[in-house]
């Protein structure tokens, strides 16, 4: 599956493009697109704080749900978006791309 495709639906969540505030508001209001925006913002934090355990814990999360949340994205992506190192969670460059939609 082109990988990009799945990125492209986040694009118009985060833009706005071709969407009126109403239009979107009424996307998320019905649930569709709540989730997505959710591990966006999981992806932006984790990827600000470069730790999961920090991440989780400004997210109101247990760093096993964020992990299994992040995990989720990336098999449903098809890519990683972070390289775990001993230094913290780096994005990779899908990541970097991913994050560029929003």
């Amino acid at each position: 599956a082109d990988e990009y495709a799945i990125l492209r639906r986040f694009h118009p969540i985060i833009s706005g493009k071709g969407q009126s505030s109403a239009a979107q508001r009424e996307a998320v209001a019905g649930g569709e697109d709540t989730h997505a925006i959710e591990q966006l913002e999981q992806v932006k934090q984790i990827a600000m704080t470069k730790s999961l355990g920090k991440a989780a814990s400004s997210l109101f999360l247990t760093q096993p749900a964020l992990s299994y949340s992040i995990k989720s994205l990336e098999e449903e992506l098809g890519a990683p978006l972070f390289m775990r190192t001993s230094k913290g969670m780096l994005l990779t460059p899908f990541g970097e791309e991913f994050l560029s939609y929003s």
